[in-house]
C-alpha cells in the first residue's frame, strides 16, 4: 500500500515572498535538525513536485490518530500550488 498526501497552497504572491520562503527553507536546510523543511519541502521545490518517504519519517504529523498499521507504509507527498495567488481552487491529477 503506498498512501498519497497532497500539499495544497497558493503560490507566491509576488518575487520578493518567493525569495523570503525559499531563504527560510535553505536556512533550516542548513540546521543539523532534520525538520519538515529540510527533508521534504526544499525536495519538493528543487527536485520535483513528488517526494516519496516512509510514514515514520513524517514527524510533524506524527501526532495525528492515524492507525498503527499505516506506521511503516511508504508515502508519496505531493506538493500542489494554484497557477495564480488570487486562485481559492485547483486540480490536482494524481
Amino acid at each position: 500500500m503506498v498512501i498519497d498526501l497532497i500539499v495544497a497552497c497558493k503560490t507566491f504572491k509576488d518575487t520578493d515572498q518567493e525569495t523570503r520562503v525559499l531563504d527560510i527553507i535553505s536556512m533550516k536546510c542548513m540546521e543539523e535538525e532534520d525538520s519538515f523543511e529540510k527533508k521534504f519541502l526544499n525536495s519538493l521545490l528543487h527536485d520535483g513536485p513528488v517526494k516519496t518517504c516512509r510514514m515514520d519519517d513524517l514527524n510533524t504529523i506524527r501526532s495525528l490518530p492515524f492507525h498503527p498499521s499505516i506506521k511503516g507504509v511508504d508515502v508519496r507527498l505531493h506538493l500542489f500550488t494554484t497557477i495564480r495567488y488570487t486562485d481559492t481552487e485547483g486540480i490536482y491529477n494524481l
